[in-house]
């Protein structure tokens, strides 16, 4: 997955998410009677609304397809007051998915994460890789030590403890990961949380260095915020959740002193991340970031949460995280990765997207509304000539977006809002119409300034 350093946090929430799409292919009665976390990573409390499943792709240059990669499922379960959660992850291989590992969770009677136990799928089997202790939970029940211990090889994880410590609002400012050493535990990573008036002001990353027996700066991201669409601070269970950075600036500690390393800005549409535009090259003469490496799209379903922060997605319906690099040409962008996500009510079919398209179709543009771009994203089923325009709600043609001969496959175009000279088009409704093999297919979206 192309994800940049500082999206740790979320490749975590992501990747520790996979969980049951084929377990009637198991006996799992061995776990009937045992109790499941609640919502561990994932807080999404409304029934019938929480995610099911999330699936990544990456894009194929060479076909114009894209790739099923790995798939992470939920599966819920009830225990007395208590929801569950399974947890699978899977990866595509020869047009199939294939069993990875497992997480299968375990809470007391208070309803307080206890534990849980990993397992890793093996030569058609699975085998029982390791298991994880919580303990000494605060007033408001967030676990304070996290204790895994590693019971195959084959996992590939060692034996750790992560020693979390709150402040009076019940944020973790400190997190202390060590690995087991013998009997002993040797410290590992800290990570250091400020927070000012209720936001994260900056958080630091240091390594422990055995030779000095101290800890050493690694990293550290500063966050600014404008007055417009922050939330402030949330907490659930134990994990700082950020406000609405509008930016923030990472730095790498090199020869005695904090060097920018990477820039994040992101955009707001009605309150909540619509895109995010990484940059990596600081100019320390004019203090400006240049070279962009990756821009990420955040699209939703109709009617659901909005991602209030790109680092808290606990409440958020998202529909898909679409992942763009730049291409040869300067100014070009090429598609690379992509995560879908589904819910109970709202499910995202992606099988088939390894597949030739056997029409043509014309899909809701995202996100929308939108400013100040969209993205429009069309199939055809044969190698064709294609025209993509845009009209406002008289008719009048705004913008010829495309036109030229395409192969079949699936494509997606992106208009900036700009008319035929290069102005800004005003708010309201455009249509926006695919003409192909002569099939005509007109779709609505809503410009917003």
């Amino acid at each position: 997955m192309y994800l940049p350093k500082h999206n740790y946090e979320l490749l975590i929430i992501i990747i520790l998410s996979s969980t049951i799409l084929f377990a009637q292919q198991n006996n799992w009665s061995q776990f009937e009677n045992q109790k499941s976390p609640y919502q561990v990573y994932l807080e999404v409390e409304e029934e019938n609304n929480r995610i099911t499943d999330k699936t990544y792709q990456s894009y194929d240059q060479n076909s114009g397809y894209w790739v099923n990669v790995s798939r992470s499922s939920y599966q819920y379960a009830y225990y007395g007051n208590y929801n569950g959660l399974q947890y699978y992850y899977y990866y595509y291989y020869s047009n199939g998915w294939v069993y990875a590992y497992y997480y299968y969770y375990y809470y007391d009677n208070d309803g307080n994460l206890t534990g849980y136990d990993y397992f890793g799928y093996y030569d058609g089997q699975w085998e029982h890789w390791g298991t994880g202790e919580y303990s000494n939970f605060n007033s408001s029940g967030d676990w304070g030590t996290e204790t895994y211990t590693n019971i195959n090889s084959r996992s590939g994880m060692e034996s750790t403890k992560t020693d979390r410590y709150f402040d009076n609002d019940g944020n973790v400012t400190d997190e202390y990961k060590s690995w087991l050493d013998g009997n002993d535990y040797k410290n590992q990573t800290w990570t250091q949380t400020d927070i000012n008036n209720g936001y994260v002001d900056q958080k630091t990353y240091y390594n422990w260095n055995t030779s000095s027996n101290s800890w050493v700066n690694a990293w550290m991201y500063n966050y600014s915020y404008d007055n417009g669409y922050n939330s402030q601070v949330g907490q659930s269970s134990g994990y700082l959740y950020y406000g609405s950075p509008t930016s923030w600036t990472g730095y790498s500690w090199n020869g005695g002193t904090w060097t920018p390393y990477q820039y994040c800005m992101y955009g707001f549409n009605n309150g909540y991340t619509s895109y995010s535009t990484y940059y990596n090259y600081y100019d320390t003469s004019t203090s400006l970031w240049s070279n962009p490496y990756a821009r990420t799209y955040y699209s939703y379903h109709n009617g659901a949460g909005k991602m209030k922060s790109p680092m808290d997605i606990s409440n958020s319906r998202l529909r898909l995280v679409e992942t763009e690099i730049p291409g040869a040409t300067e100014g070009e962008w090429i598609k690379n990765d992509r995560t879908w996500f589904s819910y109970e009510n709202n499910t995202v079919n992606t099988e088939g997207e390894n597949s030739i398209p056997t029409s043509i179709s014309l899909e809701q543009n995202y996100p929308n509304p939108f400013n100040p771009s969209t993205n429009i994203e069309f199939s055809i089923d044969k190698n064709s000539d294609v025209i993509l325009s845009i009209y406002d709600i008289t008719g009048k043609m705004v913008k010829e977006l495309v036109n030229k001969n395409y192969q079949v496959g699936v494509h997606s175009i992106k208009w900036n809002g700009t008319d035929l000279n290069g102005d800004r088009v005003s708010s309201g409704i455009y249509i926006y119409t695919l003409e192909s093999n002569n099939n005509i297919i007109s779709k609505k979206m809503i410009m917003m300034n």
